[in-house]
């Protein structure tokens, strides 16, 4: 069902196909923004990881091949973030942090 959804918003153009992973068998998030917040990696499938990334910094959690969720907050205590759907072996990158799921992903911006 998420693959299907994720099919139908990637044909309609509301974002770019997200880059891979290092293997198949993990989803990751990159922290491209300019400052230090906390992301999780949360696979269908294994562990949800958090962890406080600076910026480049990469977080990936093992998804044997089913995919996952990965997110972004303020600080641990913050009760909203953003989060986005990533494929089998897939990852996104934030650009911008904004609250309430407003932020900038390198899978639904258009590069300027």
């Amino acid at each position: 069902m998420i693959a299907l959804f994720s099919s139908i918003f990637l044909a309609l153009g509301f974002g770019a196909a997200p880059a891979r992973a290092d293997t198949a068998s993990e989803i990751c998030v990159i922290n491209d923004s300019d400052r230090p917040l906390l992301f999780a990696a949360d696979p269908r499938q294994g562990a949800r990881l958090l962890a406080r990334l600076a910026p480049r910094d990469r977080l990936c959690a093992g998804d044997a091949g089913q995919g996952g969720v990965v997110s972004v907050y303020a600080d641990a205590a913050a009760m909203e973030g953003c989060s986005r759907l990533v494929g089998p072996g897939g990852q996104d990158s934030l650009l911008r942090y904004a609250e309430f799921d407003r932020c900038a992903w390198s899978s639904n911006t258009v590069a300027r």
